[in-house]
């Protein structure tokens, strides 16, 4: 008995079948991996012109006035270096100029000190005696034992500055 591909002939139609689906199949294959490589080909051909563009982005005299910058920074540099190391050497030589040390005079500090000036400034100065907290105005005043002439000073006091002088007094 022959087998259900060799009856009717189908094995000739099936295989010419499964041939022309093989053949479309590697077909297909074939113009997907050409587009896959045209697309990677574009997108490198686009990034090196963008990477020459970039290249040559901006006038020249953009790059002309940055590199003067750069090179006014250097100059500038270098000056500083200059000044710093004439710096030094006046130092060494002020340290070294009349011995190992440098005079005394000056070091130190001359004359009065903080402490001393704001003392000075306040040479003179008496605060208001009359104060409003009787326990304390009688040991500031010295009036411990004369109540009557603490209590008259403080009202004197009052009268002078919070009393209108017109009006209802």
């Amino acid at each position: 008995m022959a087998g259900i591909y060799t009856r009717d002939n189908r094995e000739q139609i099936l295989t010419a079948a499964l041939d022309n689906a093989m053949r479309r199949k590697q077909e297909y294959t074939d113009r997907k991996n050409a587009r896959a490589q045209e697309n990677a080909k574009a997108i490198s051909d686009f990034l090196k012109a963008a990477g020459r563009t970039y290249e040559t982005w901006g006038s020249d005299e953009e790059k002309l006035a940055a590199l003067e910058k750069e090179r006014e920074e250097a100059v500038a540099a270098q000056k500083y270096d200059q000044q710093v190391a004439q710096r030094q050497a006046v130092n060494e030589y002020l340290a070294n100029m009349g011995g190992s040390t440098i005079d005394t005079k000056h070091t130190q500090p001359t004359g009065p000190s903080q402490a001393e000036m704001f003392s000075e400034a306040m040479r003179g100065y008496e605060p208001n005696r009359v104060l409003n907290a009787p326990w304390y105005a009688d040991s500031a005043l010295g009036l411990l034992n004369d109540r009557t002439e603490l209590e008259s000073r403080l009202n004197n006091n009052f009268d002078s500055l919070y009393r209108p002088k017109r009006g209802l007094y």
